[in-house]
């Protein structure tokens, strides 16, 4: 089959083009350090690990050669003397060198640096208006002085990493009543969590603050992986029953 110079290109630029989309990529790994950001339930905060890794080297030197000893040469025999009161001068030998040692190469290991950062979110409190004698049947503002987001840049290993977080309020009212809510609330009059009750009573109010979000670096976004981080506050109001007016 023959291939034109047309058609060789083609099949050059398919070829490449399939290289490149079958080279995988790693989230969260830039110029060898990986980073990790994960949800800490228990202690309430971001767990943020870089790791960096950097390949070692091992040094191999030519291996010595062991020294040969030289050869000896056995000296002449001595002629006899008719004067046998002289004795022959001994026998000199040369030493025997000793063999060479052998060079174990120096090994570099690898580099491995790492580093780990918790970043805790804050706890606030809740607050109810009025926080005391509050009656039946007339609204009651509830909020908390948790922020409405939580933001953060940090540094690991050099890389800057920002945390973006926002929280979800899920109120309990205490009589049965739920409220879910993205705003925090506020006092009267910009505030838009109310309730009412409608019996008197000693009532307990809790409020869980679920928190969840995303991490960036080097232009990238990534999502906190990781169960949601849970914040719980409690507080108590007392209800009391409002006045009966009669019309005549």
């Amino acid at each position: 089959m023959k291939i034109t110079k047309s058609g060789l290109i083609l099949v050059l630029s398919i070829a490449f083009a399939n290289l490149s989309l079958s080279e995988p990529v790693e989230a969260g790994c830039v110029k060898r350090t990986c980073i990790s950001v994960t949800t800490d339930p228990k202690a309430g905060g971001i767990v943020i690990k870089a790791t960096q890794d950097s390949p070692g080297s091992t040094t191999k030197p030519k291996p010595r050669v062991a020294a040969k000893p030289r050869a000896i040469k056995k000296p002449p025999r001595p002629k006899p003397i008719k004067n046998p009161q002289v004795k022959p001068a001994p026998r000199k030998w040369a030493p025997v060198p000793r063999a060479a040692k052998a060079f174990a190469p120096k090994v570099v290991a690898a580099l491995s640096l790492s580093d780990t950062l918790t970043q805790l979110i804050p706890l606030r409190q809740i607050y109810t208006q009025p926080s005391s004698r509050a009656l039946t049947g007339i609204p009651i503002y509830f909020w908390t002085t948790t922020n409405p987001y939580f933001s953060t840049i940090t540094q690991v290993l050099g890389i800057s990493v920002g945390l973006s977080l926002t929280p979800t309020f899920t109120w309990n009212f205490g009589d049965g009543s739920t409220m879910q809510s993205s705003s925090p609330g506020g006092s009267y009059p910009l505030g838009e969590l109310t309730h009412n009750y409608r019996l008197p009573g000693q009532y307990q109010i809790s409020l869980a603050i679920s928190w969840a979000g995303s991490w960036s670096a080097q232009g990238s976004n990534y999502p906190v992986i990781g169960d949601a981080i849970v914040q719980h506050l409690s507080s108590s109001i007392q209800v009391l029953p409002a006045p009966t007016y009669y019309n005549q």
